[in-house]
Formats: structure tokens, C-alpha cells, sequence
């Protein structure tokens, strides 16, 4: 039997806006007592990758921690990891930037721990061609990707050793993470874990090249977030208070008859390579599944249930699920901050280029690349994507980045630009104070609205879909209630008679004809725009009424304004819905509330739902921020309130969780031929 060289590798990362309770927390329960564990077995060698804006944080808050890792790398129990500083996805981001984030990380650990290293972490394991050569132009040696990536790749069997790979000639080596480690690390009993490497014995050499000798140690790799070392629901009580993970440890360090600790390098330089391997566009198999759509997934899941019952194991090799690019697709919210962040980038690079690389230039530089992390931009089996303090502090950082850019001059009031990549110009309206952005082909709605000076995005809000757990967890906390279109603010509704608050409430608004996300005709007006779109009205002899919508800024306000009229023979009675929805990230905190002049609010939560009548003012205060967000229209109106809220699973089971506050103001409206009906509504944002 062949001995095993065993590659413990460990991913950290906390993302870019995380709570400092929740890192402390995950810190106490994960990183410390993992990194003491290690410390009292120097038999185990690990390789450890941790994102540069935890490191960051551990040099702030836990100094003594990091010596302690520096210790252990000293004495050669550690080889620490580079990657990319704030773990965005590879192929998300440009070159440029891959390069950049890439040097940064390694450069501080150079400096800090006194080498340079010669491995990389790939987050989330996505993975395209390309970046190979990105990476070893940045001095990396070697990454570690999933088995599945080599299946993909037609590769047959279990890889057991280290292939090269390569793109326009620059190699790059790969390690192969495999999926029986990682899930059996820490879930299965220790001795299962070890079993699941002593399989490693009875494999036969694996790769294109015949090796000179035949019974070659095989390569046996656990890669995978340390956060399951604690941080997970039960692993600390069962890593560190059963004792696994010491147990763990001292089966490995008691099988030194065919088993050996090493560090990638380590493996890398005394272990022949398998030979050639072209990698394929991949991620690890779980995030491929939660690209998909909901039925999609649910097929995938089944598809490979049916297998393994009939005992096509093998075939499971040429199931995949989808390109992380589709999680762009599925979440339009997501697509709009990816290419917002590109976009700035880009914009930065160009000011560095002209300009120089000033210290104001790295910091809006470092403010993208921070906006740039992974986990705002997708949603799997945990928040990302839904947690809403993620993307604000994604859309912090880039405004950061652009008021850098702002305070060099050359910006217009007015600029057109096709912003999501669509194909379609959206609108986009300026002042010093205020940044909106009016989608014509969806509702003419405003997808964004910026307090320029605080660095927030008013508007970020998510709407509500279908996801596959949901119909997996019928015990989901309340009902299931789904949006027909994107959230956010200027969207209007014809409403029909019987609409009633809890339609709103619900995403189910009876109309008498579609408006909301549906394409408007647009010219710009001055320095605004106007946008009009003809509707057949579900009435008596479906008479068509004409609405026009004015969007302007003008310092700290956005003015909105609609006209609507009929060329029927008929008088026509009907309502009109404004729909602004605002996120101020905190539903139930009690310094963020609405605020009505003159008025006691029975509940004045921003996750709070009612109906008010007869408002001509409505405030949306944010104690914390200092903002307040005052609403005024010209004419009394009902306003219908109701928080938007997500039903997500996490790690804890199924969650509610708040997106943002949204509020039709109705008013009555009658409209005789030809006449034309206006109504008007101010938003504006004081500081406080």
C-alpha cells in the first residue's frame, strides 16, 4: 500500500461590513481555540489562508493572536496563503484589480511574517481559465481547487496528487480539494475522517505521466472554511468541548507509520506532479447548484438522488449546476453593484493613470477593491446577498471611491450610461448632495438614490422571490410573499377599487393597468428627464390614459411629479399609488422610525405596517446616520406602509429579514377628457 502525504488546509474570512459582535464572536469561538489546538500538536502542519480584511481586524482587536501565528509559521508548523486582499471572486473583478488585491495580501504578509508566500486561496473556488495567468504573473505558485473542477475537466477517479495547469503558457499548480475530507472534517467521527484518508493507501497513481515509482506517496487534501472549526451551529461544542478536533489531530500524529502532515509546499516540492490538466469555468459543486433557478435546483436535486438510487454513481461526474455569472441574472440587485463597483474602478485606474498614484488614489483605489468582496454579490444557503448591511457596505466603499473621484471636477449633472450592462441607457441625476439613478426600461423607476456625503444608498433594498429551500421549510417563520417586480423608489400604481393595504403589503396590488416594471418612453427635460407611457385601463370601454413622469435633484432634493390624462368621452374616477421604498438597514431599532408632524405614531418602526390618512409629510429618521429623510406631497394622500422582508435560510434555520421600508401614497383622482391631473412629491434628505 501507498503511504499519504495529508495537505490540512484552512480558509478564514469574515466579509467586508460585518458586525465587530459577530467577528468577536466567531474569533472566541473558531480562531482562537483552533490556533491553540494546533499549538499543542507540532506534529500537524496546516495551510492557512485568511483574507486580508480579517487580518486587518485581528491586527486591531487581537494582536497577540496574530504573533501567535507568526510563531507557528517561524517554527514551520503554518505556510500562509495570498489570494486576493478582500476575497472577491477572480473573475468578477479586472485584471487590474485581480493583480492588485493579489499583491497587497501578499505583500503584508511579507511584511508581516517575514516571507512571501507562494500559494493563493481562490474564493469560493470560481474559477475560469484566465485567471491562471494572473495569478503566477503575481508570483503564485500553486492554488487549491474542488475534485469536481478535475471531474469537469474528464479526469476519472479520485486525484491523487498535484497537476499543472496553465493559460497562453504560464503554469500553475493545483492541488485537488476532495469532497470526502471536507465533508467528513469535523462532522464525521475522527476515525471516519482518518479512514476517509487511509483510502488514499489503496488508490493506483493517477495522471497522464507514468511515474518512476509506482507506489509514490498519494496526496490526500482537506481545504475548507475554519469557521466550521467553531463558528458553525454545534461545531464548537463538539470541536473543542468533545475534544474532535485533538482527537483528530492525535490520530493523524499516531499513524506516522503512512500518514505525513506536510504544507502545500511542502507536498509540492516532494511529490511529482500528474501531468497536465485544463481546468474548465467552475466553483465548488454546492455554489454551482445555488446559481440556479429554484425549479432548476430542485431538478438537479432530484436528478442526482435518482442516480445514486440506481446505482449510476459514476454518472454524477457530468452533473453540474450553473456559472456563478447566473447569480448576476437571478438577482438583478446584484448585477446593478457589480458593474456599479466595475465601473468605479475602472474610473479610478483612469484618474491614477493621469493623475498619479496619490494618497488619496490608493485610498479610493483600496475603497473599491474593499467593495469588491465576495459575499454581498450572491445568496446560497446563507445570507450574502440578503443581508443588507453587506451591500451597504459594499455601496459605501464605492461612494467613498467616488467622492474621491467628485472632488477632482469633470462631473456632469446629467449623464446617460448604460450602467447594468443591459443593452438599455439608464438616467442619472446629480447634484453635490444627492446621485439618482432612473431606469426607463423598468417602471421608470429609481433604482438608487445616494446621500453623496454620508456614502449611502438610500434605495438599497431587495425584492422578494422564490427560492429553492422555501417550499424545503415549511415550518419559515410567517408567510411566503413574493414581489412581480424590482423595489424601489417613483413606481406607480393605477389602482383598481378593491386594492386594499394588505395587497400592497402582500405584492399583489389589483391594477387597472401595468406601470410597474414595465418600459416607459423617455426624453431628457433640462436638467431632468420625463418619462410617459400609455396605459389601457381595465374599464368600460377600455379607454387609455396617458402618464407622464417628471425626476429631477436639485441639491438635497428629488422632485417627482406625475400628469396623467384620458382622450376618452368619459369621466374617469381611479386612484393613484406612489410607491417609494427606502432601506435604512435597521427595522426595529429604535433610533431609525417614521415620523409624522403634529402626530403620535401608535408604532413608529420602520418595520412597523399601518395606514395613515390625510398626510402631507412623512419622515424616515436614521438617528445613527444622521439622516432624515423628509417626504412631502403636494396634495393629502393615505399612505400605506409595510416593511419588505425576506424569507432566507442560514445557519440557524429559516430567517425573516428585513430589506427596507415601502409606502404607496393613494390619492383620489379624477379625470375628465383631456384635462390634465397633476400630483407632486419632494423627497428630501437633511442631515441631523
Amino acid at each position: 500500500m501507498r503511504s499519504v502525504e495529508f495537505v490540512f488546509a484552512v480558509h478564514d474570512h469574515q466579509p467586508v461590513g460585518n458586525f465587530e459582535y459577530v467577528l468577536e464572536d466567531i474569533y472566541r469561538r473558531a480562531y482562537a481555540p483552533f490556533l491553540s489546538t494546533l499549538e499543542r500538536h507540532p506534529g500537524i502542519r496546516c495551510t492557512l489562508h485568511r483574507s486580508g480584511a480579517l487580518w486587518e481586524w485581528l491586527e486591531k482587536r487581537h494582536p497577540e493572536h496574530v504573533d501567535l501565528v507568526g510563531e507557528l509559521a517561524q517554527r514551520g508548523q503554518i505556510e500562509l496563503l495570498s489570494g486576493a486582499y478582500y476575497d472577491p471572486l477572480l473573475p468578477a473583478i479586472s485584471e487590474r484589480d485581480r493583480r492588485g488585491q493579489i499583491d497587497k495580501l501578499s505583500d503584508f504578509l511579507e511584511r508581516r511574517f517575514g516571507g512571501r508566500p507562494r500559494g493563493a486561496w481562490v474564493a469560493e473556488r470560481v474559477w475560469e481559465p484566465h485567471v491562471a495567468a494572473t495569478l503566477v504573473d503575481c508570483g503564485v505558485e500553486y492554488v487549491f481547487l474542488d475534485d469536481t473542477h478535475f471531474e469537469a475537466a474528464g479526469l476519472r477517479g479520485t486525484p491523487d496528487g498535484w497537476y499543472f495547469c496553465e493559460h497562453q503558457a504560464q503554469v500553475l499548480r493545483v492541488l485537488p480539494i476532495h469532497a470526502a475530507l471536507r465533508y467528513r472534517v469535523p462532522f464525521a467521527a475522527p476515525q471516519e475522517a482518518l479512514a476517509a484518508i487511509a483510502d488514499f493507501q489503496n488508490a493506483p497513481p493517477s495522471g497522464e505521466l507514468e511515474r518512476a515509482d509506482e507506489a509514490s506517496p498519494a496526496l490526500a487534501v482537506h481545504a475548507d472554511d475554519g469557521e466550521k472549526f467553531g463558528a458553525w451551529p454545534g461545531t464548537h461544542v463538539r470541536c473543542y468541548e468533545e475534544g474532535w478536533l485533538d482527537r483528530f489531530f492525535d490520530l493523524v500524529e499516531s499513524s506516522q507509520a503512512w500518514l505525513r502532515t506536510a504544507t502545500a509546499g511542502q507536498c509540492l516540492a516532494r511529490l511529482p506532479g500528474c501531468g497536465r490538466i485544463d481546468l474548465p469555468a467552475a466553483a465548488y459543486p454546492e455554489f454551482e447548484a445555488w446559481a440556479l433557478d429554484p425549479e432548476a435546483q430542485r431538478n438537479l436535486q432530484g436528478l442526482r438522488a435518482r442516480l445514486v438510487s440506481e446505482g449510476q454513481v459514476e454518472a454524477l461526474r457530468f452533473l453540474r449546476g450553473g456559472s456563478w455569472r447566473h447569480f448576476l441574472v437571478r438577482y438583478p440587485e446584484s448585477n446593478w453593484m457589480h458593474k456599479r463597483v466595475l465601473r468605479t474602478a475602472d474610473a479610478v485606474w483612469r484618474r491614477i493613470d493621469s493623475h498619479g498614484a496619490t494618497p488619496g488614489a490608493l485610498r479610493a483605489r483600496d475603497e473599491v477593491w474593499r467593495a469588491q468582496c465576495n459575499c454581498a454579490y450572491w445568496h446560497g444557503l446563507f445570507g450574502g446577498l440578503y443581508l443588507s448591511h453587506l451591500r451597504s457596505a459594499v455601496y459605501g466603499a464605492m461612494l467613498r471611491a467616488e467622492r474621491w473621484l467628485a472632488d477632482g471636477g469633470g462631473e456632469s449633472a446629467l449623464e446617460l450610461l448604460d450602467v447594468d450592462a443591459d443593452g438599455r441607457d439608464e438616467i442619472v441625476l446629480r447634484s453635490a448632495d444627492l446621485q439618482a439613478f432612473v431606469k426607463p426600461d423598468v417602471g421608470g423607476m429609481i433604482v438608487e438614490l445616494d446621500d453623496r456625503l454620508r456614502g449611502f444608498n438610500l434605495i438599497d433594498t431587495l425584492a422578494r422571490r422564490a427560492e429553492a429551500y422555501h417550499s424545503d421549510r415549511p415550518g419559515a417563520p410567517g408567510r411566503l410573499d413574493y414581489d412581480s417586480y424590482r423595489r424601489g423608489a417613483a413606481v406607480e400604481h393605477l389602482l383598481a377599487s378593491e386594492a386594499m393595504p394588505a395587497d400592497f403589503a402582500a405584492g399583489r396590488l389589483p391594477v387597472l393597468g401595468a406601470t410597474a416594471g414595465h418600459a416607459f418612453d423617455w426624453v431628457l427635460d433640462g436638467d431632468g428627464v420625463r418619462l410617459e407611457r400609455a396605459v389601457a385601463l381595465r374599464l368600460p370601454g377600455s379607454p387609455v390614459a396617458h402618464l407622464e413622469k417628471h425626476l429631477r435633484v436639485r441639491g438635497p432634493a428629488l422632485e417627482l411629479g406625475w400628469e396623467l390624462w384620458h382622450e376618452g368621452g368619459e369621466t374617469l374616477e381611479l386612484r393613484l399609488g406612489i410607491e417609494i421604498a427606502a432601506n435604512f438597514l435597521a427595522g426595529d431599532a429604535p433610533d431609525r422610525y417614521y415620523s409624522v408632524p403634529d402626530r403620535d405614531l401608535d408604532d413608529r418602526r420602520l418595520s412597523s405596517s399601518g395606514t395613515l390618512a390625510d398626510v402631507r409629510r412623512i419622515d424616515l429618521v436614521d438617528e445613527w446616520l444622521g439622516i432624515r429623510a423628509r417626504i412631502e406631497c403636494d396634495t393629502p394622500c393615505a399612505v400605506w406602509r409595510t416593511p419588505i422582508e425576506t424569507v432566507s435560510s442560514s445557519e440557524n434555520g429559516p430567517e425573516r429579514l428585513f430589506q427596507g421600508s415601502a409606502m404607496l401614497f393613494v390619492s383620489p383622482l379624477r379625470l375628465e377628457p383631456l384635462e390634465r391631473v397633476a400630483r407632486r412629491v419632494t423627497w428630501t434628505i437633511e442631515r441631523t
